[in-house]
């Protein structure tokens, strides 16, 4: 579903107040969800910022029909709301633990051809 969100236009997306990033994990763990190692209990709040069209756009796509499946299958309850504010929580970042900042690189000197050409 959070696939579905982003292909739609969402801009930033957080779960019972877990902000999602392209390093979120999300797995499950018997009957919650873990997200961002932390596990999540139903039900699940799903804050998203993004344009007009992002909740048309869910809806016509893979993640809305997955959604509509299990909601058809296991009587998963959605409720979609469409607010003026939402808040989305900022995303903890994480520590390097190899990598550091490049050395600047000296400047080149410019090129020059020669003076009349070939």
């Amino acid at each position: 579903m959070v696939n579905g969100l982003w292909e739609a236009g969402a801009e930033a997306i957080s779960i019972n107040g877990q902000r999602l990033t392209s390093q979120t994990a999300i797995r499950f763990a018997g009957e919650a969800i873990l997200v961002n190692f932390r596990a999540l209990l139903p039900p699940y709040d799903v804050a998203v910022i993004g344009g007009p069209d992002v909740a048309a756009g869910f809806k016509d796509n893979s993640g809305g029909a997955y959604l509509r499946e299990l909601a058809g299958t296991y009587g998963i309850q959605e409720k979609l709301t469409s607010k003026s504010s939402v808040t989305v929580p900022a995303a903890a970042t994480a520590a390097l633990s190899h990598a550091r900042a490049a050395s600047p690189s000296p400047a080149t000197p410019a090129s020059r051809s020669p003076e009349g050409g070939s």
